[in-house]
């Protein structure tokens, strides 16, 4: 989360990879940028644990596991 002059509650992604700025939003408040984001970790963390478990389902299935 970074507060800036045009952003005061603004949230701002950044790539793992390289630390680009990929996108800069700005809330309403911050009550409001710390739903979106806990919204957004939550949202993140359902991929992931998705993902895996496609994984480790075509793992299995190829007799990997």
């Amino acid at each position: 989360m970074v507060a800036l002059t045009d952003y005061q509650y603004g949230v701002r992604l950044v790539s793992g990879v390289n630390n680009k700025v990929l996108i800069t939003l700005n809330a309403r408040n911050d009550h409001d940028r710390q739903k979106f984001v806990e919204d957004l970790r939550e949202a993140i963390l359902e991929v992931i644990k998705t993902h895996y478990k496609r994984l480790k389902f075509v793992l299995i299935v190829l007799g990997l596991w």
